[in-house]
This record gives C-alpha cells, structure tokens and sequence, in this order.
C-alpha cells in the first residue's frame, strides 16, 4: 500500500506545481490586489531586452 499511497501523493504534487506554474505564467496572484497590471508592468522590460 505504501507504493499506492506515494503516487496518489505524487500525483496531488503535480497537480499544485503545475496550477503554481501556470498561475506564474499568467501572472495572476489572488492574494494581490491587481493581476492584469502587474502582467502588464512586467511584459514591457522584456520586449525592451528583446529588441537590444
């Protein structure tokens, strides 16, 4: 039974790693006031760095 509880926790891992990823990569924080700004504040400096 250990090899069955070990991936049940394995898969309950993945899962709150890959919603922590996604939510970083849409930039969006629930505890935080305002997502879309903050999304929109850091998408800039990155098209400046991509342009020199």
């Amino acid at each position: 039974m250990n090899g069955a509880w070990l991936i049940k926790f394995s898969v309950v891992l993945y899962f709150i790693t890959a919603a922590a990823l996604l939510a970083e990569l849409i930039n969006f924080h629930p505890f935080s006031g305002a997502p879309v700004v903050t999304s929109e504040e850091q998408v800039q400096p990155i098209a400046v760095d991509y342009q020199l």
